[in-house]
């Protein structure tokens, strides 16, 4: 998103919606074959409440940085210097299935970039307008 004002009237609008998504994305099949597997110890409780959830969210497909197929493997055992990757964030964390915060952040942090100036292409090529009067950026993820 981008907004474009006039300061000395002190108005904005938002101008033009520009997105741009990563190579993967996580469907309902995805969330069930991770989270309601036995890679998971949960209890047969918690494993209905996670049907339930993800069956009830009317979600088709979500948007991801993480590759998917990953989870059709078997965890390939934590080395340090593995390095973290979308594609083996999950396999070589050191506690099987479950990155920690700052893995997740290092896959993020290679993404983000590529995504930010994927929208701002996107936003600019429907905008039309001239690149140096926008005055502010507003960006979201889910």
């Amino acid at each position: 998103y981008f907004i474009q004002s006039n300061l000395s009237a002190m108005s904005c609008s938002i101008q033009a919606l520009g997105e741009c998504y990563p190579d993967y994305h996580f469907t309902p099949q995805t969330f069930h074959s991770l989270y309601c597997s036995d890679k998971f110890n949960y209890d047969t409780k918690t494993r209905d409440w996670v049907r339930r959830l993800i069956s009830s969210t009317g979600i088709e497909r979500i948007p991801s940085v993480v590759n998917p197929e990953q989870f059709e493997g078997e965890p390939g055992g934590f080395h340090p210097d593995t390095p973290v990757t979308a594609q083996n964030l999950y396999l070589r964390a050191a506690e099987p299935w479950c990155p920690t915060t700052r893995e997740r952040a290092m896959v993020w942090e290679e993404w983000a970039p590529k995504l930010t100036l994927g929208a701002a292409r996107d936003v600019i090529g429907k905008w039309g307008g001239d690149p140096q009067s926008i005055t502010h950026v507003i960006t979201n993820t889910r």
